[in-house]
């Protein structure tokens, strides 16, 4: 049984996709036979984050993996990493813990590494960190070439690792029929400008106007810019087709995905977002940007539905395309549905994983 110390996300209740993956894989590594350390290093609010909260949670962190190395001596480390303070804090686990003779892994899982990158010699460290992994865990093509540019020395380190959900049933695996009248866009994220979400507000009233039938909008999540999100969609034409909702649970939100049409996505970054699979698995369309590894996702049919996220008139068109011809809706949703059984199980990770780590 082999010693590993998983830094990851695990909260109570699941707060996105990197706590999603965390929480999915501790449990199948446990059943594939590791012994498990984990420490939790979720962000505890993505609304303010003062920096000595930060550093006070860096610093507990510190004495936790300290304490591992000491008491429960790892022989390997996966490192679930963001970008900015994440990515330096991680990429430094994985230079002490390799030092130590501790396999690394180091998993990148945000694309807001590429806004860190215009921070001045930011570019060096993330070469510092990716030279001293064993092993860097990517989640599609895009990011294996974005990251092996750093260390071109054995780019056979670079391991492409297509993210995963759980396993599903045969019987989830089926087209679900809408049994309102009026067809449901969903929108999932954090509000934040990075996601895009105020985007909304110059997209469904242009959509309003070429949408051949009305049409509804659930919004669901948090985030800073919550406040001016529900004020902007009160004081639209079509405000009581327009719902804001907090967070809910996955599985409420994968119930709620399956009665709905098209997943609305407008994120400006991201290294491959769950959401996308879980509509996917939903078997309901996509209309997203095309950005990080999404497009590597997408059947090659419905690519067209992707646009850059500057692009609301593109997305404007794509849902206006999908409202308006129920057949090419169909369509869309039998080809995501028919992808979705390509999503890996995390049992099918572990065991992927534990080969790899064998052959370091």
């Amino acid at each position: 049984m082999q010693r590993m110390l998983f830094i990851g996300s695990f909260p109570e209740a699941s707060k996105g996709g990197t706590s999603t993956a965390s929480l999915l894989l501790r449990d199948a590594l446990i059943r594939e036979g590791f012994e498990l350390r984990c420490i939790d290093s979720t962000l505890l609010n993505v609304r303010s984050n003062p920096m000595l909260t930060r550093i006070r949670r860096g610093w507990d962190r510190f004495l936790q993996v300290r304490r591992a190395m000491a008491e429960f001596k790892p022989e390997v480390a996966l490192l679930f990493c963001s970008h900015g303070l994440s990515f330096i804090e991680k990429g430094i686990w994985t230079a002490v813990l390799n030092r130590r003779g501790v396999k690394t892994i180091l998993a990148p899982r945000s694309g807001l590494i590429l806004k860190s990158m215009r921070i001045p010699g930011f570019g060096l460290w993330v070469r510092f960190a990716v030279r001293r992994a064993d092993l860097i865990w990517c989640q599609g093509q895009y990011w294996k070439d974005f990251y092996v540019r750093f260390d071109r020395s054995d780019p056979s380190r670079f391991i492409i690792q297509p993210n995963w959900l759980e396993h599903a049933k045969e019987s989830e695996l089926k087209l679900e029929t809408n049994s309102a009248d009026i067809p449901l866009i969903i929108v999932s994220g954090w509000f934040t400008r990075e996601k895009g979400v105020l985007d909304l507000i110059d997209i469904l009233p242009k959509l309003d106007s070429l949408s051949k039938r009305p049409f509804r909008v659930a919004i669901y999540g948090r985030g800073p810019a919550e406040g001016e999100l529900k004020q902007r969609i009160g004081k639209l034409r079509f405000s009581d087709r327009c719902t804001v909702h907090d967070w809910i649970g996955r599985a409420e939100l994968n119930r709620r995905m399956r009665q709905a049409d098209i997943l609305l996505f407008l994120s400006y970054y991201e290294g491959m977002p769950n959401t996308i699979l879980e509509a996917m698995r939903a078997g309901i369309a996509i209309v997203s940007t095309n950005v990080g590894a999404i497009p590597e996702y997408i059947p090659e049919e419905n690519l067209a539905y992707l646009s850059p996220p500057a692009d609301h008139a593109a997305k404007v068109q794509a849902l206006a395309e999908l409202l308006n011809d129920p057949v090419k809706l169909n369509r869309a949703r039998a080809l995501n549905l028919e992808a979705a059984r390509n999503i890996p199980d995390p049992d099918a990770v572990a065991r992927s994983l534990k080969l790899k780590i064998e052959s370091i």
